[in-house]
């Protein structure tokens, strides 16, 4: 195609002449503004501009080709007397919106319409066409195959149907077609001057150039002085390139998430654009979603890929704003830029009408977009199909006054790697009780004949749940359960909290009740609880849960069932030692006789009654709940609980300690000179003892100065420092053979305990070999390790230097660093976090707020986490005036 001025087939009469035949057909779509467009654009362009949109996405059929196609079928039949709608069948090759707007154009004249569309078209544009009365046949992906299966549907319905003229009409490349697309430009020039917004420049988008020529037909021959910018993503491109080149260039293999703006320019549309259009400017992808968001969130208008790229190219371009420069110049210094929005249809406008209705509480929107068999699936219901799935969603919706909950949909976009699929990123704001919970959730959304099939919700489990997933691998020695506090466990969270145990549960028990009730502390609770959250009317010791946790009324029923509380009678009320340990959700006394021999699948509480000052009746508490690597949800969760309701009893005056199993604080340790014994099993396995004639397991046991381990099996690595004990295993009246390995870095003390505990293990009759060094092949080999032995580097527990934060709860971090760290600077009004060399203090100032001491466990996490500080530091809490030696002496270190 030469460059230069050229012969047209149509022009700005049949333009208007068509605006007169469709009038009736289509809608005449509305114009908006958006002053935070205009300051966008502005900023983006440095000079004044101002927006005008012409929203055809709210077009029938949810897009502009409804002109086209309509100004076809009526032109067809004026063009060729001979012709009745019952003697006229138009075909089409579309997996798009022309196809839905010549079935839909078509089936309103009464003509016959067939459409050939890919197998890979999205189900509900197949089905939209169908149910505009189109006849549907599918082909490969592939032009070859579109060209061939239409060539034979002609062949087809001409010998079917011999009274009737089969008329093929393009999407875009046909004068027809350019006419009508033509028309939304006659009104959007009328509606823009009728708002005293006349236009300067107007930006489409471009694909095969059908509405981008028929508007650069009425604006040069209506405004001449108008300026007209074909929009077109960069991962297209043909349309820019042989603009630049004045050849035409085909559209090869393009990559853009704008699936309508995939096709070439033609014989039609290519001449027209060289003589009519100014400019073609191009818009990445990541362009085109910030401008589609930007269109829905502030805009409130539901639009596709396609038609984001004429605001995309306006904001971004760089090659628009040098051109809008100079055009701005010649008019004074500022423009009015009208932008096409083309159309909305598409799995992404499904999933943001799914989400609208959400958003809006609207439980009937939803349901009415959703499939038969919709299933939803996140990491805490797990999957949940049909009526429990909606279900799910109606509690949330009818809870949101409650909840006061929000979701803020950041973005949605097309996947890329399946077309029926919209991601949708948002943002989940509720009240957890009486606090705030923000959650970042991504969710994948299928869309299936026009409706929601299936939605997987991801996000950071650990940081809502409020732990910190460290798995408790079996076959690591020094493995601990962390817990950590977060947002929506809050202490509940910090205090009783394997990750793992709370989604099992939540998994299991979402699935296994119709009303999707789940448990916590064996008990069962509303879903609300673990999900949006409502706050329950009556609250009741029996049914307390942890929405309310903190709460004033929650404090008065603990401190109730504190005095209730049988194993607390006389506690605390003067100097001694207690030690109990949780058996199916009991407090139950554990026996002096087995004072420092805890089970790993177990949890404890331990409670120390003192005087700091032997001359004075004030007694101090030292309270420390203890969890084994392998305790169960249930059993963790009474132990925190009844840990703060012990604490409630004695009015609030004990130190806190968490101790995770292998990781205990000093002053745990202390209590127990002889060491701590750490047994496999627990009150789960009923600890039942093997028949006298049954083999003997085998059983390795970790020895240190403090405590002696039963170690799960296997294990991947030993560590250095301590002893090892191993009972291979045997027949039962076999004689043991034990096998005692003294770890580099090991003391003496470790190594003769060690020697104990293998005597033990022999008895009489059995004998003990001890290894040392390059000698310990054999013991190695017997635990199937590799020589020498390697363990893993775990990070720092504490600092050298004592560091002092002050915790703000609105701030990110949630701490801000001291100059120095002294005693002086502790405010009464104020919770601080003071790093040591053993553990991170919590203070909790006695005038300190509630919002305050609530974030004061979430900010030392939060610090463990920023630092690189091993998971398992130990926490210590403490209240001014109950400080503990160690709380002090950190400030000197």
């Amino acid at each position: 195609m030469a460059e230069g001025k050229h012969q047209h087939p149509v022009g700005l009469s049949d333009v208007q002449r068509a605006a007169e035949k469709i009038q009736s057909r289509i809608h005449r779509t509305m114009v908006t503004t958006s002053q935070t467009a205009d300051k966008l654009a502005t900023e983006a362009l440095n000079f004044p501009v101002q927006l005008v949109f012409k929203c055809e996405n709210l077009q029938k059929i949810g897009s502009f080709k409804t002109r086209g196609a309509s100004n076809a079928v009526l032109r067809l039949l004026e063009e060729n007397p001979d012709l009745t709608p019952s003697t006229l069948t138009v075909i089409t090759h579309s997996s798009g919106n022309h196809g839905q707007a010549l079935a839909y154009a078509a089936h309103s004249a009464g003509i016959r319409c067939c459409v050939i569309m890919s197998e890979a078209a999205p189900p509900c544009k197949i089905d939209a066409v169908r149910g505009y009365g189109g006849v549907v046949t599918l082909c490969e992906p592939v032009v070859t195959a579109r060209e061939q299966t239409m060539n034979r549907v002609i062949k087809e319905e001409e010998a079917a149907h011999p009274e009737r003229r089969v008329i093929y009409v393009p999407s875009s490349n046909d004068p027809r077609i350019v006419a009508g697309q033509g028309t939304l430009a006659i009104e959007f020039f009328e509606q823009a001057e009728e708002i005293g917004k006349p236009l300067d420049v107007i930006v489409t988008p471009i694909s095969g150039g059908g509405m981008l020529t028929g508007c650069a037909l009425v604006a040069k021959g209506l405004k001449p002085g108008t300026k007209v910018v074909g929009a077109e993503p960069a991962g297209s491109g043909d349309a820019y390139q042989g603009f630049k080149t004045k050849t035409w260039v085909p559209s090869v293999d393009p990559h853009t998430i704008c699936d309508g703006l995939l096709t070439s320019t033609g014989d039609v549309t290519f001449p027209l654009i060289l003589d009519y259009v100014d400019s073609i400017c191009m818009a990445s992808d990541e362009e085109i979603s910030r401008a589609m968001k930007f269109t829905w969130e502030r805009m409130k208008l539901i639009i596709e890929p396609s038609s984001a790229v004429p605001l995309a190219v306006v904001l971004y371009s760089s090659e628009f704003r040098e051109e809008a420069t100079k055009w701005a110049a010649e008019k004074g210094g500022k423009l009015n830029i009208g932008i096409v929005l083309s159309g909305g249809n598409s799995p992404v406008i499904i999933a943001t009408k799914w989400f609208e209705a959400y958003s809006a509480g609207n439980f009937e929107g939803m349901k009415n977009l959703a499939a038969p068999d919709y299933t939803f699936t996140d990491p805490a219901f797990g999957k949940l199909e049909g009526k429990r799935a909606l279900a799910m969603y109606k509690m949330f919706t009818s809870t949101r006054d409650k909840t006061e909950a929000v979701w803020n949909v950041h973005e949605v976009k097309p996947s890329e790697s399946d077309s029926q699929r919209a991601i949708v990123r948002f943002e989940a704001v509720y009240k957890f009780g009486d606090r705030p919970v923000t959650n970042q959730i991504t969710a994948d959304i299928l869309v299936i004949d026009g409706k929601v099939k299936e939605q997987t919700d991801s996000f950071d489990m650990p940081t809502w749940a409020g732990t910190y997933f460290q798995p408790i691998q079996q076959t690591q020695t020094t493995q601990a359960a962390f817990i950590s506090e977060g947002q929506a466990l809050g202490l509940f969270g910090w205090m009783f909290g394997n990750f793992a145990f709370l989604q099992n549960s939540v998994n299991k028990r979402a699935n296994s009740s119709a009303s999707m009730g789940t448990y916590v502390m064996g008990r069962r609770m509303t879903s609300t609880v673990m999900a949006h959250l409502n706050k329950p009317p009556e609250i009741d010791i029996a049914e307390t849960n942890i929405a309310l946790w903190g709460s004033d009324i929650h404090k008065r029923v603990r401190e109730h069932a504190g005095d209730t509380e049988r194993a607390w009678e006389g506690v605390g009320q003067e100097e001694g030692f207690w030690i109990w340990r949780i058996e199916d959700f009991k407090v139950v006394h554990w026996p002096d006789e087995r004072r420092g021999q805890f089970y790993d699948g177990d949890s404890y509480i331990v409670l120390h009654t003192f005087k700091k000052d032997p001359d004075t009746e004030a007694l101090s508490h030292d309270l420390h709940f203890w969890l084994g690597s392998q305790t169960s949800l249930d059993e963790a969760g009474t132990a925190a609980y009844k840990t703060v309701e012990l604490d409630d009893h004695l009015g609030g005056a004990p130190t806190q300690y968490r101790e995770c199993q292998y990781f205990e604080s000093p002053r745990f340790r202390s209590y127990f000179p002889d060491g701590i014994r750490i047994l496999s099993g627990g009150v789960r396995t009923g600890f039942t003892h093997p028949e006298p004639d049954a083999p003997r397991p085998p059983k390795l046991f970790q020895v240190t100065a403090n405590s002696v381990t039963e170690v799960r099996l296997p294990v991947k690595y030993l560590e250095e420092g301590d002893v090892y004990v191993f009972e291979p295993g045997g027949e039962a009246n076999s004689p043991p053979s034990i096998m005692q390995y003294n770890a580099k870095g090991s003391t003496g003390k470790e190594r003769f305990k060690a020697v104990e505990i293998a005597k033990e293990l022999a008895g009489a009759l059995g004998e003990v070999q001890v290894y040392d060094g390059d000698a310990s092949v054999p013991f190695f080999r017997a635990l199937g390790l590799p020589y020498p032995p390697e363990a893993p580097d775990r990070g720092r527990s504490g600092s050298c230097e004592p560091t002092l934060l002050r915790v703000l709860p609105s701030s990110n971090p949630p701490y801000i660093l001291l100059p120095s760290a002294t005693r002086e600077a502790l405010d009464p009004a104020d919770v601080f976090l003071l790093v040591g060399p053993k553990a991170l203090y919590v203070w909790i100032g006695s005038q300190a707020s509630r919002e305050e001491k609530r974030a004061i466990m979430a900010a030392a996490q939060h610090f463990i986490r920023d630092n690189g500080l091993r998971p398992e530091t130990s926490i210590v809490r403490v209240a001014q005036g109950n400080e503990t030696k160690g709380f002090w002496e950190a400030f000197k270190s």
